[in-house]
Formats: C-alpha cells, structure tokens, sequence
C-alpha cells in the first residue's frame, strides 16, 4: 500500500511512481475524498483548502501524473455520480 497526497501534483505523482515502471496503468480510480463538517463560514480553514484540492483537484492530479503510463484502451473512474472516461 502507498499513501499519497493526490490533494497535490507531487502527490500524484509519488502515488503513479509507486507502481513498477514495466506495469502499464490500465485502470485508475479515484476515490480519494476529505470531508468537512459543519459551516463552511466557521470551519478551519486549511482543512477546507485541502478538501477542494482533493476532491476537486485529485483527479486532475492523478490522470495528469498517469498520463504517459496509461494503456492502451485505460479506464479512468470516479465514483462521484457513476462517470468514467475511457483513454484511447
């Protein structure tokens, strides 16, 4: 198992790196999410930046760092709403 920042670019990157360089990436799915409670207006504030950067940044992040390593016909899924993207 890797942990990984895919809040961040270099996260995702450590995270696509972790996987042996002969192995291509035929499925990436993202399910990384960070949760925050309570009123936006009252919750801290560091904890809502790395929030939006994960859960609407990761997958940016991840398809990004994988790009290069994606197979031929590689599936990218993100659970949120069902979605997926088929790379060719």
């Amino acid at each position: 198992a890797v942990a990984a920042d895919v809040g961040t670019a270099a996260g995702a990157a450590e995270l696509i790196d972790a996987v042996p360089a002969e192995e291509p990436v035929d499925q990436l799915v993202h399910g990384a999410v960070e949760v925050v409670t309570g009123s936006l207006l009252e919750a801290d504030g560091d904890q809502l930046e790395h929030a939006v950067a994960v859960n609407g940044l990761g997958l940016l992040h991840l398809v990004r760092a994988a790009r290069a390593r994606l197979a031929g016909e590689s599936l990218v899924l993100f659970p949120e709403g069902g979605r997926s993207y088929r790379h060719r």
